[in-house]
């Protein structure tokens, strides 16, 4: 064998390792190639997946909020449309319903027509009465002693109107220094002021002095006050005429 011959042999074995080598060479990156390709795909789709999951989330919460601002305008409207009627209800009872003053005086009506007053007698006088009230400059005064359960009954009482309104009143007894009760009227303590008509009608007012009182008879009101006298167990009543109604 020539040398030559050998050599040739050699170059043939080197070339077909090295064609080996590419072939293999090429073979990896084919797989690699496809491996990268798979997981990019992969990835790609997980990553659309999510996407698509979140846009659907996203969806539902706008709904979920149009639906929750949709009940919050209807609760405002709501609250406004109760609140209007509350203040409409409040001002329809104010109207029809009397308070303070106006009251008192329904109540006082109420009472009369229970007590047997007609109602066109109430009605007739309150429309015959006047804004202005004339009344006598004179003032009449009388004094008489607040019975107590000591007292005697002494000058326990006063007339007016010719006898035809008679006053009188009760009390607490009061006391010494020694603290024993005694026979004048505790003036510091409520006292009962009773006025009584010749036909039996009587009212009374009870409480701290001074007290006042109203009566009417015939076509005059006679106002009364009621206070301590200057002299202990005494009380003094003025008197003042008035036109009724």
């Amino acid at each position: 064998m020539t040398l030559s011959g050998y050599g040739g042999r050699l170059d043939r074995k080197r070339g077909n390792r090295w064609r080996m080598a590419m072939f293999r060479l090429l073979a990896y990156a084919a797989v690699v190639s496809a491996i990268a390709y798979w997981a990019y795909s992969m990835g790609g789709e997980r990553l659309a997946n999510r996407n698509r999951a979140l846009e659907q989330q996203m969806i539902v919460l706008e709904e979920e909020n149009q639906r929750l601002q949709g009940e919050t305008d209807a609760a405002v409207s709501a609250r406004a449309a109760a609140t209007d009627r509350a203040s409409r209800l409040q001002r329809q009872y104010e109207r029809e319903v009397p308070q303070g003053e106006v009251r008192e005086i329904m109540d006082a009506i109420r009472a009369r027509i229970a007590s047997g007053v007609e109602a066109e007698r109430i009605a007739f006088v309150v429309g015959a009465m006047r804004s202005q009230t004339w009344c006598s400059p004179d003032v009449t005064s009388r004094r008489f002693i607040v019975q107590t359960p000591l007292s005697e009954g002494e000058n326990g009482s006063v007339t007016f109107a010719n006898r035809a309104i008679t006053i009188t009143g009760t009390g607490e007894s009061s006391s010494d220094g020694d603290g024993n009760l005694v026979g004048w009227f505790d003036r510091m303590k409520a006292v009962k002021i009773s006025f009584t008509k010749t036909n039996g009608e009587s009212a009374a007012v009870e409480g701290l002095l001074p007290l006042r009182h109203a009566v009417v008879l015939n076509d005059k009101v006679h106002r009364f006050t009621v206070d301590a006298g200057e002299s202990r167990g005494f009380v003094t009543v003025s008197e003042q005429r008035c036109a009724y109604p």
